[in-house]
């Protein structure tokens, strides 16, 4: 159990690497905050340029989830057939074990999703706006 909490504190460092801006921090091995700025502009477009900031790293997360998601399944996958050959039982486990593993950084990602999305609502909720693109206020 302590190998998986290391491995999964490793992996979440790697992951706060990858994202490294001020919007993230890592706060345990297992726990993993938001702490996006709030912006206060005092022109009439800064919060377009909130959202499209917001839009970016929801933009980022979604790839960073979908990319742990597919290594969960190739490493299940694998696991699953290597439990079939001889004497590979224990390559199977470590397979499903780092699959679990890229299932729970993919969960982590989403939870972060999901409070930038609502963040996201708050902002056009508040300028009463239902829904925002770079498109469509521009044009």
């Amino acid at each position: 159990m302590n190998v998986l909490r290391v491995s999964v504190f490793t992996a979440l460092l790697a992951l706060g690497s990858a994202c490294a801006d001020e919007a993230f921090s890592i706060k345990g091995p297992n726990e993993r905050i938001i702490t996006h700025k709030q912006s206060n502009y005092s022109s009439k477009e800064g919060w377009k340029e909130d959202l499209d900031g917001l839009n970016e790293e929801i933009d980022k997360l979604v790839n960073q989830r979908n990319l742990y998601l597919a290594k969960a399944t190739r490493l299940q996958n694998q696991g699953d057939r290597l439990q079939f050959e001889n004497n590979n039982l224990i390559d199977a486990r470590r397979a499903w074990q780092q699959a679990q593993i890229n299932r729970e950084i993919a969960t982590r990602i989403q939870e972060e999703i999901d409070a930038l999305e609502d963040r996201r609502q708050k902002v056009l909720q508040k300028h009463g706006v239902s829904d925002y693109s770079k498109e469509e206020v521009n044009s």
